[in-house]
C-alpha cells in the first residue's frame, strides 16, 4: 500500500530523513530513486506507529469513559494526545536504539531490493549493496553493532 509522503530538496540534509510523512532529500540525490525508497518506508513505518498509538488511545479512552464519563468530551486532551502520538515514533527513533536498528534494517533491505531489482541481480549473488549498507548501518546511526553483525541482520531480513 502506497501512504502519502511530501518530498522536498533540501541542502539542509546529507543525504536524506524523514519526519512523518515530510521527505527531505539532498538535491544531489534527487535522482537517486532507492534513496526515496529508503525515505519512504520510514513514513510507512511512521503511518503504522501513529495508526498503532491512535487505535491504544481510542481504547483507552473507551475503557476511561466507563469509569470518567467526560473524558470523551474533553477536546483538549485528546488534541493533545493526538499530536502526541504523531510524534511517537520520532521519540522512539531517537532514544531507542533497538527501534532505530529496526527502522533502519528494514529501510535498508527494502532499497536494497529496489536496487537488485533496477540492476537485474539475484539477492542470492551477495551484490555490493548488502556489503555497503551493512559498512552503513554499523558505522551511522549510533547503533554499537559490528559490520558482521549489521550485514547478518540486512541479510535475514532480505531472505
Amino acid at each position: 500500500m502506497k501512504f502519502p509522503s511530501y518530498t522536498f530538496f533540501t541542502d539542509t540534509v546529507d543525504y536524506g530523513d524523514s519526519f512523518g510523512p515530510f521527505i527531505r532529500i539532498n538535491p544531489k540525490y534527487k535522482y537517486h530513486t532507492d534513496l526515496a525508497i529508503h525515505e519512504h518506508e520510514h513514513v510507512k513505518q511512521w503511518y503504522q506507529m501513529t495508526f498503532v498509538a491512535v487505535l491504544c488511545y481510542i481504547i483507552i479512552c473507551s475503557v476511561g469513559s466507563i469509569f470518567l464519563p467526560t473524558i470523551l468530551t474533553n477536546f483538549p486532551l485528546h488534541s493533545s494526545v493526538l499530536l502526541l502520538c504523531c510524534t511517537l515514533d520520532r521519540f522512539f527513533y531517537k532514544h531507542i536504539t533497538s527501534y532505530r536498528q529496526y527502522k533502519e534494517v528494514k529501510s535498508y533491505a527494502k532499497q536494497i531490493k529496489f536496487l537488485c531489482e533496477e540492476n537485474k541481480f539475484k539477492l542470492s549473488e551477495r551484490p555490493i549493496y548488502i556489503d555497503h549498507f551493512s559498512n552503513v548501518l554499523s558505522v551511522g546511526y549510533n547503533l554499537n553493532i559490528s559490520y558482521k553483525t549489521a550485514h547478518s541482520l540486512i541479510t535475514k531480513e532480505l531472505s
